[in-house]
């Protein structure tokens, strides 16, 4: 069964680096001058815990299927699915570190049920046969592949895990749910190979920083797709927009 999604990745570098030297070493990357590592998490404490219950010994890189997630980074990878081959160190049906930290909607989760039910949303091993599962599960929770893309809340009728109880908890007036409650995570034990980088998403401000590391020589390869979130009354929207969503749904 191929696998049709892309992943996403949110670039994100340390916070004492300028937003030129973000877009050089991403621009570097791209070219295979440079090499995507796992990075510092956000939240240290409830990524450490989530490694801790899913013995995850080495440094991983962190990506969603078929999103990126704004809270992340401000600079958009998308991956071919192909770089899952011999990289891939497990599968969590939410972000793992989101539930192991109760943070969000997780919170209703006991904290003394936290490492089962990780450990129950999550396979782990070599070549674990996730893709199957993943695919079950859109099948009955979505008409169209596209709404779980788009971030729609799925129909998690039939489903029996903690997701489903977070999910149909009421939510504070404003808030909404976060994605990332069932978003796949996929792990990857080392970086993708220049030629899985399928697009790059960036904000409109960023374009002139582009060009002018074009300029420098530091230019996006010609393979690489650029796209750009959306603008609206709303605010500014770095990874949506229905071409950063046809590109990660694989069309």
């Amino acid at each position: 069964m191929k696998m049709s999604i892309r992943l996403g990745h949110a670039y994100r570098c340390d916070a004492k680096r300028s937003r030129d030297e973000e877009l050089r070493i991403v621009i570097s990357i791209l070219r295979g001058e440079a090499s995507l590592e796992g990075r510092t998490p956000q939240m240290v404490t409830a990524v450490t815990e989530a490694e801790a219950i899913l013995s995850i010994k080495s440094p991983v890189i962190y990506t969603f299927v078929g999103c990126l997630h704004p809270d992340l980074g401000t600079v958009g990878l998308i991956l071919s699915p192909e770089c899952i081959q011999g990289r891939l160190q497990g599968v969590t049906r939410c972000d793992s570190g989101g539930l192991a930290g109760r943070l969000g909607s997780f919170v209703h989760v006991n904290k003394a049920d936290v490492p089962g039910a990780l450990r129950e949303l999550s396979v782990t091993g070599e070549n674990p046969p996730w893709y199957p599962l993943f695919v079950d599960e859109l099948a009955k929770s979505y008409s169209d592949s596209a709404d779980y893309v788009r971030g729609t809340v799925p129909d998690y009728a039939t489903w029996k895990d903690v997701r489903a109880h977070c999910i149909a908890q009421p939510l504070a007036p404003g808030d909404i749910l976060d994605r990332r409650l069932w978003t796949w995570e996929v792990r990857l034990t080392t970086a993708p190979d220049p030629t899985h980088y399928e697009a790059i998403v960036l904000s409109h401000e960023a374009l002139k920083q582009v060009e002018a590391l074009h300029v420098e020589g530091h230019s996006i390869p010609d393979d690489v797709k650029v796209l750009f979130g959306t603008i609206s009354a709303a605010g500014v929207h770095y990874f949506l927009g229905e071409s950063v969503f046809d590109v990660l749904g694989g069309i």
